[in-house]
């Protein structure tokens, strides 16, 4: 199964609707960035937290290591700030970019 259709199914086994799941997608196309190899899937929108630059990776799937590694790897440039929910948590996991480049073992 291709990393985008592996986010698709698990998006839907969280609850997330065909039409939800369409609306982000194409908000990410118009608005934000899609990183879709064969081996990787990432979905990724611009945001601030707390009036600084921001990521918000809405779906990422595939590939082997942390996932937000290979984020950092694809990133256009570096923000101040990197949010995403973990498997439907209700709060935001929030780092900042360089603390998540240590996390994450450099990229």
């Amino acid at each position: 199964m291709t990393p985008w259709l592996q986010a698709y199914h698990s998006a839907l086994k969280h609850g997330i609707s065909p039409q939800e799941w369409s609306a982000w997608i194409k908000h990410c196309l118009r608005e934000g960035y899609i990183f879709s190899t064969p081996t990787e899937f990432l979905a990724v929108i611009d945001t601030d937290y707390n009036g600084e630059p921001a990521y918000f990776v809405y779906y990422a799937a595939g590939g082997t290591g942390h996932v937000l590694k290979r984020f950092l790897r694809y990133a256009p440039s570096p923000k101040p700030w990197v949010i995403w929910h973990r498997r439907n948590e209700a709060q935001p996991r929030v780092f900042a970019w360089d603390k998540l480049t240590k996390k994450a073992g450099g990229y």
